[in-house]
């Protein structure tokens, strides 16, 4: 899901290099959906994709720029991915490469002639997701397992969840699995043939490498309590060697790549030192989590998907709600919310830990820890990718195609240069600006948020003379542009909690839908997925306007055809 940063120091230099227009015509265009767009031949350059998170939003948006790309009829899914070498996601955008990667029936629903029209029925997906929420509203939650009242409404909505999930618990995988993946029977037939991330995959996704992005929380993690006194048990991470600190979390990767390369590391800031603790009674018990011994290709699908996903999974951090205001039984909150993140045991393989050992040894013996929403640190999942092709030589003349579907786009403040110039947010903190210090989700008295270390990874090359390609398309009545494409020509900076290194130079390519309606999660039920339904729409209609020039700018840069 969707964590939104908080903004803070000035957009300089980059907004130099975006262009968007408020004045863009609406419409179709000229050209018709029936028509079919000039194919682009493949460059021969290698692209790598990265699928942004935001919840059901993000899964959404991610269908609609696919779908797009194969209505009329000119490609199959593998054919307009061929080029493609690397995918990365996160959160919600992990959701639909997960299933776009490893499902059949979603494969075929998304490549079927049709696919759009289908999608928002009872045998498409967003239908289907549709018949579970319809009674969300009158959904009956237990107190005996949900501690939370409806003056909790950030809390209370995965309590509902759960109770939809049908397991009585508040357990974010259970979610995942019987929420998110329930179309078509995705939770069965992935969870009955117990698919890892290096088991076979759809046809299009053989040979690709794969990397979904997760956090490990790190600051006083509820991982129990004792049967009879009720003592919760945590652990604290912090970096065995020298580095920035890891402030709340720090960044996961889960990765099945290609023969021959190197997969990036599970832990990409370096081996960590654990202490794990009795709150009460303060025994404690160290380990040591190291990379070179975590083996990540080897997780189960739903495990990596469910830990890049886990929005409100700091919950379970007591020093998070401590610095949230919940400071009236705070150990026992964050015991209560403490499943909203997924535990783990560090070792390899890597599986699913519940945490059920009564001691701070046989926690320390298992490395037990929590994972939560890659979100927290990059909601883009293009750091992680970057850290990933310099690991493999192949971060010199990078092309990058970034998704990115949000509610609104950041505005640089007042007496900046360029004002009035919009990014999405989950971009413009890929450069450093749109507030490094915070991730945060909800707003208002409901708004939590994480502390997390810094997120830059790039910077513009020249940017005073680069003038991005740039496409953008207006739906009816919209206020600001609904679809945008600009390219930008990046160089890295060092980012050692990402393990990136500063020189690599390329391009970044950002397909960008704005819809404010759409939120992160059908909070309201059917009037969130008349939002989706609607952005689908939009992606759909948008892509095909003015000739179908929308279209062409993706198709071309898939292929790796770029003019900077």
């Amino acid at each position: 899901m969707r964590i939104h940063g908080q903004s803070s120091a000035a957009l300089t230099s980059l907004f130099f290099a975006i262009v968007v227009s408020a004045g863009c015509s609406s419409g179709s265009g000229s050209g018709g959906i029936g028509e079919i767009t000039e194919v682009v031949e493949t460059q021969g350059t290698p692209v790598h994709v990265s699928f942004s998170g935001g919840g059901w939003r993000a899964h959404t948006g991610h269908a609609g720029w696919t779908m797009g790309l194969l209505e009329d009829g000119a490609y199959t899914v593998g054919q307009a991915f061929d080029n493609v070498q690397t995918l990365s996601s996160n959160s919600g955008g992990t959701w639909f490469l997960s299933m776009l990667t490893y499902s059949e029936a979603f494969r075929s629903s998304i490549e079927a002639q049709g696919a759009f029209d289908n999608y928002i029925t009872p045998s498409g997906y967003l239908g289907q997701e549709r018949v579970l929420f319809d009674d969300f509203e009158a959904t009956l939650v237990d107190s005996n397992w949900c501690p939370f009242a409806s003056s909790e409404p950030l809390f209370y909505f995965y309590c509902r969840l759960a109770a939809i999930a049908g397991d009585g618990a508040l357990i974010w995988s259970d979610i995942v699995s019987n929420v998110v993946f329930q179309p078509f029977g995705m939770n069965k037939s992935l969870e009955k043939s117990s698919t890892l991330l290096s088991d076979p995959r759809q046809s299009w996704a053989t040979g690709k490498s794969v990397l979904i992005a997760a956090t490990m929380l790190t600051d006083h993690v509820i991982l129990t309590e004792t049967d009879y006194l009720l003592d919760k048990l945590y652990y604290d991470a912090t970096l065995s060697g020298a580095g920035p600190e890891q402030v709340n979390v720090t960044p996961v990767t889960f990765a099945s790549v290609q023969s021959g390369k190197i997969p990036p590391s599970v832990l990409s800031a370096g081996d960590f030192d654990v202490t794990y603790t009795e709150a009460d009674f303060g025994n404690s018990a160290k380990a040591s989590l190291m990379n070179n011994a975590l083996v990540s290709d080897s997780v189960p699908v739903l495990l990596a998907t469910s830990a890049s996903s886990a929005a409100v999974g700091a919950a379970a951090s007591y020093a998070v709600l401590r610095a949230n205001g919940y400071d009236h039984l705070t150990w026992e909150m964050a015991y209560e919310l403490s499943d909203l993140a997924v535990p783990v045991n560090l070792l390899s393989p890597i599986r699913s830990g519940t945490p059920l050992a009564q001691s701070v040894d046989e926690l320390s013996s298992s490395h037990s820890a929590r994972l939560a929403d890659g979100g927290y640190v990059d909601n883009s999942a293009v750091a992680q990718l970057v850290s990933f092709l310099q690991a493999n030589s192949e971060a010199t003349d990078f092309q990058i195609v970034a998704f990115d579907n949000i509610q609104n786009l950041y505005t640089p403040p007042s007496g900046t240069v360029a004002v009035g110039a919009q990014i999405g947010l989950d971009i413009a903190l890929l450069f450093g600006q749109g507030g490094q210090n915070q991730a945060c989700a909800g707003t208002g008295k409901d708004q939590f948020c994480v502390t997390v270390p810094a997120q830059q990874v790039f910077t513009l090359i020249d940017p005073h003379t680069t003038t991005p390609v740039t496409w953008s398309w207006t739906a009816q009545g919209a206020v600001a542009p609904t679809l945008s494409y600009t390219q930008y020509k990046v160089s890295t900076v060092d980012n050692p909690t990402f393990g990136v290194m500063a020189g690599s130079q390329g391009v970044l390519h950002v397909f960008t839908c704005v819809w404010p309606t759409a939120d992160t999660a059908p909070w309201n039920g059917a009037s969130d997925f008349d939002a989706y339904q609607a952005m689908l729409a939009a992606i759909r209609t948008g892509l095909y306007a003015s000739g179908n020039e929308g279209l062409d700018h993706l198709r071309r840069a898939l292929s790796g055809e770029v003019s900077l």
